[in-house]
């Protein structure tokens, strides 16, 4: 039995899928298996039963990679995750159009005036203080972010939620975490 999953990438391409389903509230082996292989942390999760056989919810963001580069270049994974799914051939990003403003946008459907992240490094004149997305120290700080990002949204509605090195997702936002995720690794870039 297939089980469902919101998998949310952003510079790594990963496939998780768990294959088996839990009564006890026990990680599966798999989920373990593949957290021991990209670091993650995770909590022990089952998908609910309504999402059980459910498709595969995958957000894949490759930060600086022109639409154009995959016709011209026909990378075959990548072609391969389109021909099963959807994707946009561009893409009219929020202000400004840095990289952690954009992808939490992406994951609250929120303008960065309204998440809180309106850009990679800023000052906060109200805290008195400074946000640095590269600094995990600060960028884990939940209190810089507002909204709801995808993956509590999908933790809440009895989903498996995996991220990697997605903007806010190991700041425990709204005091929830994914399922599995890791912390900001600038060298894997």
């Amino acid at each position: 039995m297939k089980s469902s999953l919101l998998v949310v990438i952003t510079l790594s391409l990963a496939f998780f899928s768990c294959t088996e389903k839990t009564t006890n509230n026990e990680t599966p082996v798999i989920v373990k298996e593949q957290a021991a292989v990209l670091n993650l942390i995770c909590k022990p999760s089952q998908n609910a039963i309504t999402t059980i056989g459910k498709p595969i919810v995958m957000l894949v963001s490759i930060d600086g990679l022109r639409a154009d580069y995959i016709q011209k270049h026909q990378p075959p994974n990548i072609l391969k995750i389109i021909k099963q799914g959807i994707y946009t051939t561009d893409m009219i990003p929020s202000y400004p159009s840095l990289t952690f403003p954009n992808h939490f946008t992406i994951a609250t459907g929120r303008y960065p005036g309204h998440h809180g992240i309106v850009s990679n490094k800023f000052y906060d004149s109200a805290r008195k203080e400074a946000y640095d997305a590269f600094k995990p120290k600060i960028a884990n700080d939940y209190t810089w972010y507002e909204g709801e990002p995808i993956w509590n949204v999908a933790e809440k509605n009895g989903m498996i939620a995996y991220t990697i090195d997605w903007v806010g997702s190991s700041a425990h936002v709204g005091q929830m975490d994914p399922t599995c995720y890791t912390q900001y690794n600038a060298k894997i870039t």
